[in-house]
């Protein structure tokens, strides 16, 4: 081998790969270059790379002595040397210098000691024998030179060797590559070019071992280790000078190296990378000037090309990019790219395996990546474990994978039909390791896609090839092969399924042609096949004939680049439908099919022979043929059966030939003699007509063929330009039905086809194909799409002779031929291109005679509810296209949703279909829906009141409408009778009803004298016009019940709301109404009922709520009430509390509504009894929580779950309490005993619930005596505590230091009556302990929460307390302590995060204390400085919670 440029010594020459091999001395490379041995080298072999030992001119002869490549010789491997371990001693010395790492590695194990003859040093075996140290010969003064060496340049890192600027390395030989690291070193080495000097740095007495610091040479260790020199200033984990703080690395850089000064005081990476990830807004670089994913990054990627890299300690160098090591990296190195192997996410650091690009690392190194998989210790491919191998193998360079084989690494299947062997001509392959019958999948491969090929790749289809692994990477090439590849494009899967029974032993492959467009290296087959493709190129590169053969068995990403490349017909042909014969190569049907089945596409064709050339494909003739050929389609003419050829009949394509032929397809109806249609005989013509090219039938009408009627009423005649057309033989009476022709049913138009259903187009002849068009026809068409059969009728008298005509618009959506329309008819169309190109007014006029497949295209194509329901039963149009209605129905019906409407000129078109006015209308438009306000019968006409949609028109109209005897005039609502006023507004639109507002109309209220309707600060509202007594029934409404929720209904059933009307519709919200709607969902009535009494003149309101389950149009109370709910969305979204306070109220819809969405299950120790009470099956224990429900029903002395499923009972010494929807056991109770509750302690005015039917002992908490109240009053629910305290009650402390008055927002609090020392005991508490947290609780053990009494609940919370909560968790205890003095009148207050967790309730804090945390949420989310404030006086409970969290 010479060389071809010039090189600088210890530059690199080329890489080894390992199919190396020797032959009479000489070492020969895979592109057939010899390296001469010689030992006078100018070059030797490290870690695969030729280097140079000195500089060598361009076409100089590279000469290596190979002993320093080669440890021990193989005399079968032709070396003719005896390798570095049989040299003598001294020439190991002089090698020794330029060996291979892996030679010197040996050499030291079989003891050899390397020795030089530089003075001042020796090499000595440690004590222990295992490893070599350099020690002083002599004595050497401090700055003396202990000694100097030579060492090799080499242009990447090995073991011993230290970095020189510019990116070189010296390696250290003779002895002073052992020297070992210290902290405090006796030496100092000093580098120039390929010299080192060894400077005394203190004095060195003879024996002792030599040290240098190695961070003054190493940026970067590869292998960290932990020195053990033990001084004062021992750096102890040792990575290299990259790691040292910034103090550190000022100390030692006067003494660092050149190599170490320059990367010190280099550019930062972000700069210098600047160039390379400047465009790619994929990446960026971190501080450390790592790559980085900047935004999500799909697997397979391919991130940038790299022309060159290098590979330091843990990183491979792209472009000065620093790529760190991983064992589970996220990318590859693939053909030149840097490749992702799993999706990125942003901010994912970008990693590669330098295992995948080294057999054996020159340098290994600790690996510190932490991933599952790592192996602590990086040493290269060689190194890892089988299933590594494996798993890397595909990202694995192929000189790798070769050098793996060559050292008996084996390569595992993930087949276990299958293994992998090496064929000594093609390399690596799979072997049949059993039998394999046919149809067996060998492989399935769901892997890594990439956006180019590589040599391990299938070809998915646009640009995406699915990298082959586990084996199948190894599938062989085969013309003829014995299995084949199914692919899944958009799976990214593929399937290896053999094509014949293959046996043991046999090689399994493919053939690649089937699988690549272009091969990404093109390669000669040596499968020895009498079919042999010769040199695999790809399919692309194959003749027609040979694509036509293989095409059965090629991926759809083939066969669509061949589509984008060639026009053929062999793209469209489907293998489910059609395929070739294995054997005559004849195209087939794949299955038994009916007739009409498209079986491929076609530009065109040509007659040769008895062939007829579809494109590329050729089909055989046949008088009694399975297809045709029309409209560029091959269609099925006949049923046909799994394998039938497919064949045409050349006489349906041509009109003549100039070369017949003698048939021979031997079928009974043969014509013998094929010359074209022309040759027929006229009996074969007219059976032959539907089957024949349009253009073949044109040219036999201009050449005087005469087309025969199947029908004794018409008859085919000329007809000037128009050919030949249909005629009336005789009279021909309005209704009679002629012309009864089937044919063949296509999924496709042509000019001879009818619409009978969507994508089924009828070819008929027997005359009828002759009718012409007309756009004021005398017949139209009848069909039936199951019977595949069209009719005539007649739709007026025809008289003898008379053109017969029907309107192609009525059978076509879209023409497949367009024409312009010459019948001269008033109403002529002109432009016939179908149905779908009318207006909506046009097609409302044909729409009485258009066929079933039209109307249905029609209604799918406007998507809109007003054409589908004139399509469906429930409407249908009269000729002259007014709508009607199809059956009996009941007023409420929506009979159309309406998306757009329009009127104009006395119409209104609904999304385009016309309606008309009446004065006395059958539907009206409500909330975009067309609903019927009167039962209406069959036949009727759709109308609507246009009144109460305009306000007034611009332009009046004249109404026919049968509601007065003569015409009249339409003007709009405002002109309109008061009483027509006032039974149209209800069903106006919200723009009309606000006009008449304007314009000062005032809506008289005929229910009631007791309401009078008024211009209010929202619109019209309901007041009271006169005084009304509480419990006083008024304003009986009725009207239309609509099925489905609007702005003036109110629900009196699921799916029933009653529209109101008279003034009721004006009645408003309030969250404290003085007004119940009474709702009779039986006679469709609502009746007022006063809450309270009303004075005249006061808005009268009810709460919405109270009727509505789910609000269609939720709004924001603002009716100023306390009590306000804000958002009134419904009763479904309200709490348990609010339903209740509602109850009286609510009808009864909602409250089964109610009873309906609560989920009641008993627990096993309770069941139901015969009187539906709740009785204990087992004895349960204070503070058991019996049973949860989020809504219950009062009742005067008992309330009901789940709809009266289950009944609990009022007790005024109870065994239950009822705690924020959970009934809690009050004290044991035993087996049989019935649940009972006190019905005060959650109902505050039973009254207000039942004013004529409360009992004595429930009357709720309000009425209770005050000492009853103080005693109960922890035991109340929120609401009925808030109330008590909002009428004035006092609650009354048992501590004589303490007293509770009022304080505003925050309710009753706690005040000191006196002065009150530190450390005084204000409470000492038990109580209920319940198994959860409530506003009113306090923790006092994991899951126990005590309510307490005896005023403490009203010591209100403070971020900065006087005094402190001590829980005595043995006993369910507490105790309230001050922890500082207490000035009498100061509130008395404690921190509630000093108790809690996490607050149950939390709450905006409005202390305004300097430490004040704002939102109480507990002591979980609080600072950490406020944890340590306050964890003197925080509860044990909470403190056992915070060490938990590692506080």
């Amino acid at each position: 081998m010479k060389t071809n440029t010039s090189f600088k010594a210890g530059e690199i020459i080329c890489p080894i790969s390992a199919d190396y091999t020797f032959e009479h001395g000489e070492l020969v490379l895979p592109d057939g270059n010899h390296v001469r041995h010689g030992a006078k080298f100018n070059a030797t072999i490290i870690s695969r790379f030729i280097i140079t030992t000195e500089d060598l001119a361009e076409g100089q002869e590279v000469l290596v002595d190979l002993n320093t490549f080669v440890y021990e010789a193989v005399e079968s491997q032709q070396m003719q040397i005896p390798g570095f371990k049989n040299l003598p001693d001294v020439e190991k010395q002089r090698l020794y210098t330029y060996a291979d790492e892996r030679v010197r590695q040996q050499a030291i194990a079989d003891g050899f000691i390397p020795r030089r003859s530089e003075s001042g040093m020796d090499v000595v075996r440690t004590a222990s024998k295992s490893s070599l140290v350099t020690v002083s010969r002599g004595n050497h003064e401090a700055q003396s030179v202990v000694f100097t060496s030579t060492g090799v340049l080499l242009p990447f890192p090995v073991r011993s060797t230290i970095e020189l600027p510019g990116e070189r390395h010296l390696r250290l030989t003779g002895g002073s590559e052992f020297i070992r690291h210290a902290c405090q070193p006796n030496l100092c080495l000093e580098i120039d070019g390929d010299c080192i000097r060894a400077i005394a740095l203190r004095p060195i007495e003879d024996g002792e071992q030599l040290t240098c610091n190695y961070l003054y040479t190493e940026w970067d260790i590869a292998q960290p280790f932990c020195c053990a020199c033990n001084t004062y200033s021992c750096y102890g984990f040792v990575r290299g000078f990259r790691y040292l703080d910034a103090e550190q690395q000022m100390h030692l850089l006067p003494y660092a190296s050149a190599a170490i000064k320059e990367k010190y005081h280099a550019p930062s990476l972000s700069t210098a990378s600047l160039t390379l990830l400047k465009e790619n807004t994929a990446m960026s670089l971190t501080f450390e000037g790592r790559v980085a994913a900047q935004r999500y990054i799909d697997s397979g990627t391919v991130l940038f090309h790299v022309n060159r890299f290098r590979v330091q300690p843990r990183e491979v160098i792209i472009d000065n990019l620093q790529i760190p090591h991983s064992c589970d990296a996220n990318c590859v190195l693939l053909e030149s790219r840097l490749v992702t192997t799993r999706p990125l996410l942003p901010g994912d650091l970008i990693t590669l395996n330098i295992s995948t690009l080294f057999y054996e690392v020159p340098l290994p190194f600790d690996c510190l990546c932490g991933s599952h998989n790592c192996t602590h210790l990086v040493k290269g491919f060689s190194s890892l474990s089988d299933s590594e191998k494996n798993r890397l193998m595909t990202f694995t360079d192929i000189s790798i994978v070769t050098e793996a084989f060559r050292n008996v690494s084996s390569i595992e299947s993930s087949s276990p039909l299958v293994k992998i062997i090496r064929d000594p001509l093609i390399g690596y392959v799979t072997s049949a390791e059993h039998f394999i019958p046919k149809g067996t999948r060998i492989f399935h491969v769901n892997g890594f896609i990439l956006p180019f090929p590589t040599i391990y790749t299938v070809f998915l289809g646009e640009g995406k090839h699915l990298l082959f692994s586990e084996g199948a990477q190894y599938l062989g090439h085969s013309c003829e092969p014995n299995t084949r590849l199914y692919v899944d494009a958009s799976n990214g899967i593929a399937d290896c399924v053999a094509t014949r029974d293959i046996q043991p032993g046999e090689l399994v492959g493919f053939n690649y042609l089937t699988s690549e467009w272009d091969m990404a290296i093109p390669f000669k087959c040596r499968c020895g096949s009498l079919s042999c493709h010769g040199v695999i190129k790809g399919f692309r590169h194959l003749d027609e004939r040979t694509q036509l053969k293989l095409w059965p068995q090629t991926t759809t990403g083939v066969k669509l680049l061949f589509k984008q490349n060639r026009r053929s017909a062999l793209p469209t042909l489907n293998n489910s439908i059609v395929t070739f014969h294995e054997n005559t190569n004849e195209l087939c049907v794949a299955r038994d099919m009916p007739s009409g089945i498209i079986l491929f596409e076609a530009t065109g064709f040509n007659v040769i022979g008895d062939e007829i050339v579809l494109d590329d494909i050729r089909l055989k003739h046949s008088c009694n043929p399975t297809a045709l050929w029309l409209e560029g389609y091959v269609v099925l003419c006949r049923a046909s059966l799994r394998g039938d050829a497919v064949t045409l009949n050349i006489n349906h394509l041509i009109y003549s030939t100039t070369t017949p032929f003698v048939c021979r397809c031997g079928f009974s109806n043969c014509v013998q003699t094929v010359s074209g249609f022309a040759g027929l005989t006229d009996d074969r013509k007219e059976m032959e007509m539907l089957y024949v090219d349009p253009q073949v039938r044109a040219t036999a009408v201009n050449n005087g063929y005469c087309i025969r009627s199947s029908s004794p009423l018409v008859e085919v005649k000329a007809n000037g330009r128009m050919g030949q057309a249909t005629f009336a033989k005789e009279d021909i009476i309005k209704g009679t039905r002629f012309f009864n022709v089937t044919g063949l049913v296509l999924p496709f138009p042509t000019i001879y086809t009818i619409l009978i259903a969507d994508k089924q187009h009828l070819l008929f002849a027997d005359g009828a194909q002759c009718l012409a068009h007309s756009c004021d026809p005398n017949v139209r068409i009848i069909v039936d799409s199951t019977a595949r059969r069209i009719e005539c009728v007649a739709l007026r008298n025809i008289k003898k002779n008379e053109l017969i005509s029907f309107n192609y618009l009525t059978t076509e959506w879209d023409m497949q031929t367009p024409f312009t329309c010459l019948c001269g008819a008033a109403n002529c169309y002109h432009d016939i291109r179908g149905f779908k190109y009318l207006r909506d007014e046009l097609r409302q006029n044909l729409w009485s005679i258009t066929t079933p497949a039209i109307a249905s295209l029609a209604a799918v194509e406007k998507g809109v509810d007003a054409w589908m329901q004139i399509a469906s039963e429930r409407l249908f149009l009269e000729n002259d296209g007014s709508v009607h209605i199809g059956d009996n129905m009941k007023e409420g019906i929506v009979l159309i949703n309406v998306s757009s409407l329009e009127i104009r000129d006395g119409f209104i078109y609904i999304d385009g279909l016309r309606l008309r006015h009446h004065c006395s209308p059958t539907a009206a438009l409500i909330d975009d829906k067309i609903v019927l306000i009167r039962t209406v019968n069959r036949g009727d006409e759709l109308t609507v009141d246009l009144n109460c949609l305009r306000y007034e028109f611009p332009k009046e109209f004249v109404c026919k409408c049968n509601r007065f005897k003569h015409e009249h005039i339409i003007n709009g609502f405002k002109y309109l009778e008061e009483r027509e006023k006032c039974s149209r507004i209800v069903f106006t639109e919200l723009s009309v009803r606000s006009a008449a507002l304007r314009d000062g109309y005032k809506l008289e209220c005929y229910s009631s004298s007791l309401v009078e309707i008024q211009k209010g600060n929202t619109g019209m509202e309901a007041y009271a016009a006169t005084n009304i007594s509480s419990g006083r029934r008024f304003m009986k409404v009725t009207g239309l019940c609509l099925p489905f929720a609007s702005v003036g209904t109110i629900q009196l059933e699921e799916k029933k709301h009653l529209l109101l009307s008279d003034g009721a519709q004006f009645i408003l919200h309030s969250c404290n109404p003085n007004i119940r709607m009474c709702v009779d969902a039986v006679n469709n009535t609502v009746t007022c009922e006063a809450l309270r009494d009303i004075e005249s003149g006061e808005l009268i309101t009810f709460n919405y709520l109270t009727t509505e389950w789910e609000l269609c149009a939720p709004f924001r109370c603002e009716c100023g009430n306390e009590n306000c709910l804000h958002d009134i969305r419904g009763f479904k979204f309200l709490t348990g509390a609010q339903r209740m306070h509602l109850q009286r109220q609510v009808t009864p819809f909602i409250r089964n509504m109610a009873n309906r969405h609560t989920f009641i299950q008993l627990p096993s120790f309770l069941k139901k009894n015969t009187n539906g009470m709740l009785q204990l099956t087992n004895t349960v224990t204070r503070g058991t929580v019996l049973l949860e429900s989020s809504d219950i029903d009062i009742q005067p002395t008992q309330v009901s779950l789940g709809g009266d499923a289950y009944i609990i009972q009022h007790n005024a010494n109870p065994n239950a309490v009822f705690v924020e929807g959970r009934f809690i056991a009050l004290r044991t109770i035993e087996e049989g005993e019935v649940i009972t509750v006190d019905m005060n302690l959650f109902i505050y005015d039973m009254k207000v619930f039942f004013p004529h039917a409360f009992a004595e002992e429930v009357k709720g908490f309000r009425h209770l005596d005050d000492k009853e109240k103080q005693r109960k009053l922890y035991l109340c629910e929120p609401p009925v505590r808030a109330q008590a305290m909002h009428d004035g009650w006092i609650v009354k402390s048992t501590s004589p230091l303490i007293e509770v008055r009022p304080n505003g927002k925050m309710g009753q609090t706690a005040y000191a009556l006196k002065d009150i020392p530190q450390g005084e005991k204000l409470f000492h508490l038990t109580g209920l302990v319940v198994p959860f947290p409530t506003m009113y609780t306090i923790c006092v053990g994991d899951d126990k929460h005590l309510l307490f009494g005896d005023a403490a609940e009203c010591i209100a919370h403070h971020c900065e307390p006087n005094v402190q909560v001590i829980v005595h968790e043995e006993d369910d205890s507490l105790e309230f302590v001050t922890f500082k003095p207490i000035a009498a009148g100061e509130m008395v207050t404690f921190n509630y995060c000093s108790t809690e967790w996490t607050m149950n309730t939390p709450f905006v804090c409005l202390c305004a204390s300097e430490h004040c945390s704002h939102t109480i949420r507990g002591f979980s989310h609080l600072s950490k400085a406020d944890r340590q404030r306050l964890w003197p006086i925080t509860s044990t409970v909470v403190r056992r919670y915070a060490s938990r969290e590692g506080h």
